[in-house]
């Protein structure tokens, strides 16, 4: 029906046809881009055994910006998450908006159909979205393990071959570049150690440098194997995670914070984060965190929750080229909710019927408000990886 990369690719040839105003500028800047495909399916008129499959881009954004906590407005008049997913899904919830507009005044609408209760609306048969992102999300989904058996971003492990002879460095010539770094050795006196490194790779624009100290393995004797917390057999050292790639989302006041452990034991997963930056804190929660609320609840948000029979969900989570973990994925968007989805639309209906209007959130009343969704462009390139959101829970 379709595939990831064929996914990918309407995304970015979507993207390339707009405008160049507000792009970044080749080879200086960088941004990161996400967007929600439609996927139609018809019968063919030609040849009715066969379905017809269409795909179509109905929202597009790009951003890596977030505003601090004091840059926020009561009034609702400023934007204060600019991450591509997040844009992404403000412009999918006007499309729908429109759509639903159209059924309702009995214009053509390519999504919604009458639903059985009365005065509610439904997808129409045949219709599915998708979620394309070309980086992973901000937070949870982000904490990724790197073992020497994957597939990393950066070259395989090696041992240190080069030393400076004028201070007893190790030094490493990567493109032009040397770098240097004092060698560390630890363990117990007698132990012999091999420093091993991670080697800078920069083909996507990324540079990252590990460094790991391990026991030497004696070739005559077996190889020391730990059991796989996963059940599926047992690996050996070489196996074993070596690090993760860590995320710059805070840990949100209350909840359990990163222990800042070497390696793999450098963050606490599972918990709610806030936005990445380094300025003044932001409020806004983590895209991880915000994708995991539209997997339970829906993507639709709460007006449009009002006129549907059912809660809209994407099919499907798609990534870009960049570092990847299915089960990090699993972990931050659908694991986290262990409560029936179905169940959970409807008491988030229940709970709006029941509230008075001044009781609610700003977020959920009924009132206008400015929705500002912008475009700038995005730097990221081919191979997609693929999430299927599971439709019931």
């Amino acid at each position: 029906m379709w595939s990831a990369d064929e996914i990918a690719r309407i995304c970015f040839e979507c993207f390339s046809e707009l405008p160049k105003r507000g792009k970044p500028e080749l080879g200086r800047e960088w941004t990161l881009l996400a967007a929600v495909v439609k996927v139609s399916e018809s019968q063919s008129p030609d040849q009715p055994e066969r379905n017809r499959i269409e795909k179509e881009v109905v929202s597009l954004g790009t951003g890596t910006k977030c505003i601090g906590k004091s840059a926020m407005s009561p009034h609702g008049d400023v934007l204060n998450d600019s991450h591509a997913e997040v844009i992404a899904r403000r412009g999918f919830v006007r499309y729908l908006t429109e759509q639903l507009r159209r059924a309702v005044f009995g214009e053509s609408s390519s999504v919604f159909r009458p639903g059985d209760e009365r005065g509610k609306w439904r997808l129409k048969d045949g219709v599915s979205f998708l979620f394309f992102t070309s980086h992973t999300p901000c937070g949870d989904a982000s904490i990724i393990p790197m073992t020497d058996s994957q597939s990393q971003p950066c070259l395989p492990v090696r041992t240190e071959e080069h030393t400076d002879e004028t201070n007893n460095r190790p030094v490493e010539k990567h493109r032009g570049r040397t770098l240097k770094r004092q060698m560390e050795r630890e363990g117990e006196e007698g132990a012999a150690c091999k420093h091993l490194r991670l080697a800078i790779e920069e083909e996507d624009g990324q540079a990252c440098l590990v460094s790991e100290t391990l026991p030497e393995e004696n070739p005559t004797s077996p190889k020391n194997e730990v059991a796989d917390p996963d059940g599926r057999g047992r690996r050996s050292l070489e196996e074993q995670t070596l690090d993760i790639h860590r995320t710059g989302a805070k840990c949100v006041p209350g909840a359990p914070t990163d222990p800042h452990l070497a390696g793999p034991g450098y963050h606490t997963v599972g918990v709610l984060r806030v936005k990445p930056g380094r300025g003044d804190p932001t409020l806004s929660l983590s895209c991880s965190d915000k994708m995991a609320r539209w997997t339970a609840l829906g993507c639709q948000g709460a007006l449009l929750s009002h006129y549907l029979q059912e809660a809209i969900y994407f099919s499907a989570v798609i990534t870009g080229k960049c570092p990847y973990s299915l089960p990090a994925m699993q972990r931050a968007l659908t694991n986290r909710s262990l409560i029936c989805k179905a169940e959970l639309f409807r008491c988030f209906l229940d709970l709006l019927a029941v509230t008075a209007d001044s009781e609610l959130p700003q977020s959920l009343r009924v009132d206008d408000s400015a929705d500002n969704v912008e475009n700038n462009g995005i730097l990221s390139k081919r191979v997609a990886q693929v999430y299927r959101c599971p439709t019931k829970r």
